[in-house]
């Protein structure tokens, strides 16, 4: 490892004397490349556009719709008198509850 160091620091020191001496050629960077262009960009999250979108559409009417759907328990039934299935199950009931309101907005405060 030393050895490798060793030669590394040596070239680099015949390269930075020879260089010195005129006996290498320094490395230019040709001056007919134009240089890059930088173009300014703004970085947009998507709270800072939804919290503008909301401060410019006040007062507004925002209509709420909510969907519920509720299933009720499984229920069983006994049968007494059939002695192969005794016990009858039957699916629960599923029930979609719907409810909508609307809201007039004068003025929010996001958080």
């Amino acid at each position: 490892m030393k050895k490798i160091l060793f030669l590394v620091a040596g070239l680099l020191i015949i390269l930075a004397v020879s260089q010195q001496k005129g006996l290498i050629k320094k490395i230019t960077i040709n001056p007919s490349i134009p240089p890059l262009k930088t173009e300014k960009q703004t970085v947009v999250y998507e709270e800072s556009v939804i919290t503008k979108v909301v401060e410019e559409s006040i007062p507004s009417v925002v209509t709420v719709a909510i969907k519920k759907t509720i299933t009720t328990s499984d229920s069983f039934e006994i049968d007494p008198f059939d002695f192969f299935h005794p016990f009858v199950e039957f699916p629960g009931k599923k029930r979609v509850s719907k409810k909508t309101s609307a809201v007039v907005l004068l003025s929010v405060m996001m958080v």
